[in-house]
């Protein structure tokens, strides 16, 4: 469920992924992010008939697209009887398990500091523009 314009990056982004057999369709429901979140009862009509639209085409799973919906997923859910992921709470989520591990950044290999490296034509840095 995204918006029009979103649709060809969405379909790179899988095809990046590896995932575009995996994939059985993206919907979009033609309505702003701002209607979306004011008119909740109209959002959770149109998604549920789109949302049909892509389990007919083959959907197992389906996966919100815009902040927006976030909230929606358990409505939705309940009526269609499919697992759907909400991003911003899989992200949150996710962050929220990182923490609590106190995952670091790994500081060798592509990850550590750069070296450092003397400034070539230093006369350049204090230059005034005029």
């Amino acid at each position: 469920m995204a918006s029009e314009k979103a649709v060809p990056m969405m379909e790179d982004m899988v095809n990046q992924y590896g995932l575009r057999n995996r994939l059985s369709s993206i919907e979009t429901i033609g309505i702003k992010v701002l209607e979306t979140e004011e008119n909740k009862v109209k959002s959770i009509k149109k998604l549920e008939s789109v949302d049909r639209i892509a389990i007919e085409k083959g959907a197992e799973v389906l996966i919100l697209s815009c902040a927006g919906m976030t909230g929606l997923r358990d409505s939705l859910e309940s009526v269609l009887n499919v697992p759907i992921i909400d991003p911003v709470v899989v992200g949150y989520k996710m962050l929220e398990s990182l923490l609590e591990v106190n995952l670091k950044i790994s500081k060798i290999g592509m990850y550590n500091e750069p070296y450092s490296k003397e400034i070539l034509n230093k006369h350049y840095i204090n230059m005034e523009i005029t």
